[in-house]
């Protein structure tokens, strides 16, 4: 079937693969959403992959400052750990890995196709589990498909009240996760930097 919108983009679904093609790419979603995105010459410029979002990240000193740090088997040991945890003594780090967030694991709940005024778009409902099988987090990804680039929303919920996420003091990290074709061999970074930094300080 094919999708319309205003500015006449068209959405072809052909079997388990859905085509974008537009004036400044062609994308092309497969199983599991994994996309493939070249610009109009044919030059891949995203891997066959899913774009995944992220919620880990290299630790920081400050994510080290912990009861954990100066006894690291505390950490380890499954009942004193949790009640560590549950006092506050235990380091930001542990806390991620205790729960699992390094680890979480993908399973698609929902895949929605719509029009909108910027072009067709894709929503994609994912809910993060923890290795142990408790639901985390509930992301939504959000794709529109304009006429030379596409956007991507994203969005994240607890994926209940009680998940093993809630009682965190914060996430070390929301972000996504995706593939570049090995031809590419210049990058340009326009973050902070060098070394570590923080949101506060700009370096």
């Amino acid at each position: 079937r094919s999708l319309a919108c205003d500015d006449a983009i068209p959405v072809l679904e052909r079997g388990n693969v859905t085509v974008v093609k537009a004036a400044g790419y062609v994308a092309k979603l497969g199983a599991s959403n994994r996309i493939t995105l070249t610009n109009p010459k044919g030059v891949e410029v995203l891997a066959d992959t899913s774009i995944r979002p992220c919620f880990s990240r290299a630790t920081l000193d400050n994510d080290r400052c912990g009861v954990d740090f100066f006894v690291p088997w505390l950490a380890k040991v499954p009942v004193v750990s949790h009640v560590l945890d549950m006092m506050g003594f235990l380091s930001m780090n542990a806390s991620w890995t205790l729960v699992g967030l390094q680890n979480l694991l993908h399973s698609k709940e929902r895949s929605e196709w719509s029009n909108s005024a910027g072009g067709p778009k894709l929503s994609i409902t994912e809910i993060l589990t923890s290795e142990d099988g408790q639901d985390c987090l509930r992301v939504t990804l959000e794709y529109t498909f304009g006429a030379e680039s596409i956007s991507l929303a994203v969005s994240v919920a607890l994926a209940s009240p009680t998940c093993p996420v809630a009682h965190l003091p914060s996430l070390p990290r929301v972000g996504l996760r995706m593939v570049l074709p090995c031809s590419f061999c210049k990058m340009t970074w326009l973050g902070c930097g060098p070394g570590e930094t923080y949101p506060d300080r700009k370096a």
